[in-house]
């Protein structure tokens, strides 16, 4: 795990967020990936925050996973984009068979509550 800037000032939206979208990655990769190894990076900057989970597992089809995952009544990867696209970021998953794969998000930054 990697952590860059100040991850203290997310929202409570964006941490939650973060949080769901690397809870189902790992989930993804335990269930699914054979993977030996998993890197986590949460960069925070001004013009937003990054999170990107990186595995060096069997990799897959992102499209077609997606379409059966979602007839299948599968719905975590529809869900991750779904949280992040709420907040006005944007979700990335980039894999192909034999590995590796990586999903990230980026999110831009929130107006804080405080003054």
């Amino acid at each position: 795990i990697r952590l860059a800037g100040d991850v203290t000032q997310l929202t409570d939206s964006q941490q939650i967020t973060l949080l769901a979208l690397i809870r189902e990655a790992l989930s993804n990769v335990r269930e699914h990936s054979s993977a030996e190894s998993v890197q986590i990076t949460i960069s925070s900057a001004p013009t937003g925050v990054r999170a990107q989970v990186t595995d060096d597992g069997c990799g897959f089809d992102p499209e077609t996973t997606l379409v059966s995952a979602a007839r299948a009544g599968r719905l975590g990867l529809v869900g991750m984009h779904e949280r992040v696209r709420m907040l006005g970021g944007l979700t990335r998953i980039d894999s192909r068979p034999g590995g590796p794969t990586v999903i990230s998000a980026t999110l831009p930054p929130w107006p804080s509550d405080q003054p």
